[in-house]
């Protein structure tokens, strides 16, 4: 009994959740980012942000996706 509720709670461990929305909204920003116009940059004074902001977002959901790799529920 206990065996089916571990594997539940592996499978809905929050870590996995965050990560991908993370990861998911930090690839459309880098998309976004890496398609800005001269027009958008000029927006942002000269800077990629949305690119930057896109890179950020899938280093950390990397970081969530390998906390949950290292240190699994027990």
């Amino acid at each position: 009994m206990s065996g089916s509720s571990d594997a539940s709670r592996r499978l809905f461990d929050l870590r996995t959740l965050i990560s991908w929305v993370i990861g998911v909204y930090g690839l459309i920003l880098t998309l976004v980012g890496w398609l800005d116009t001269p027009q958008d940059l000029e927006k942002a004074q000269g800077m990629p942000i949305n690119l930057w902001i896109g890179i950020a977002m899938l280093v950390v959901a990397v970081l969530f996706w390998w906390w949950k790799r290292i240190q699994p529920l027990h």
